[in-house]
This record gives structure tokens, C-alpha cells and sequence, in this order.
């Protein structure tokens, strides 16, 4: 009967280890939560952007002469309420 010995491990071999399984844990935890944060703004940057292009369609549709009227009106009625 042959007796096998074991390289016993040191508190620094147990820390190197421990280092590198959390540090890969903690990688791919900070990698889900970076795609989160990622999606959620893509999101929301898409939603500014439809809302966007609807306020400008909005605004080209708008004749000049409305335009025109509605800022004249806009400038008397501010200038009756400063009075």
C-alpha cells in the first residue's frame, strides 16, 4: 500500500483561486448588468427618437400661415398679460 501525499495548499494558492473565481463571477455579473443598462437606454433613446421624428412631421405639416398666426397671437396675448 502506497502512501500519496498532498501538496498541501497555502492561504495564498486559497486567495489566488478565490480571486479568480470571483473576479470571473463578478465580470460576467458586471457584463449582464452593463447589457441592461444597455438595452434599457436603447429603449428609451428609440422611444425619444420616435417621439421626435412625430413632433417634427407634426411641424412640417403645420402651414406657415398657422405658424405665423399662432406666434402673433402668442406675442399680443403675453404682452396683455405683463400689463
Amino acid at each position: 500500500m502506497t502512501i500519496t501525499k498532498y501538496k498541501r495548499r497555502t492561504f495564498k494558492d486559497v486567495a489566488a483561486e478565490a480571486y479568480a473565481k470571483g473576479y470571473s463571477e463578478g465580470r460576467e455579473a458586471a457584463r449582464v448588468e452593463f447589457e441592461q443598462a444597455y438595452n434599457l437606454l436603447s429603449k428609451h433613446s428609440s422611444d425619444t427618437m420616435a417621439e421626435l421624428l412625430r413632433v417634427q412631421n407634426g411641424l412640417d405639416n403645420i402651414s406657415l400661415r398657422k405658424l405665423a398666426w399662432s406666434r402673433i397671437t402668442g406675442f399680443f396675448k403675453r404682452r396683455n398679460n405683463e400689463l
